[in-house]
């Protein structure tokens, strides 16, 4: 993924709520689509440095968590169901990445520092 369009897909916390970078308008996965869950949820990688990205759409053999960041390490990664910038569901479901508990916790612990009010949150530790 090229640069601009890997900023494209950057999420960042305002006021906290999820906003796309390229718009800064509040991130709805409600039409969104992924290989593990279909429809409602965005899949995303989150890099070391803490930094969020999401497609709405996972098209496989084109469009897969490794794509964003060419397959390097990830702090995290899974799925995303987000609803008006307020995330609802965060799970670990990477069939790339195969996240773990720890990093499943560790994607919650870096969104509550950015100003995400996790408490409301159902992280999802399964597949």
């Amino acid at each position: 993924m090229s640069p601009q369009r890997l900023e494209g897909q950057r999420l960042f916390v305002h006021e906290g709520k999820l906003h796309w970078a390229s718009d800064g308008a509040p991130v709805d996965t409600g039409e969104a689509v992924t290989h593990w869950s279909g429809q409602g949820r965005a899949m995303f990688v989150m890099d070391r440095h803490g930094n969020l990205y999401a497609s709405l759409q996972q098209e496989v053999g084109h469009l897969h968590h490794s794509s964003f960041l060419g397959g390097k390490p990830v702090a995290g990664a899974g799925e995303l169901e987000v609803r008006n910038g307020i995330p609802k569901v965060v799970s670990r479901k990477s069939g790339h990445y195969q996240p773990t508990t720890e990093q499943l916790y560790l994607v919650r612990d870096m969104l509550r520092e950015q100003g995400i009010d996790v408490d409301g949150v159902s992280f999802e530790d399964g597949f």
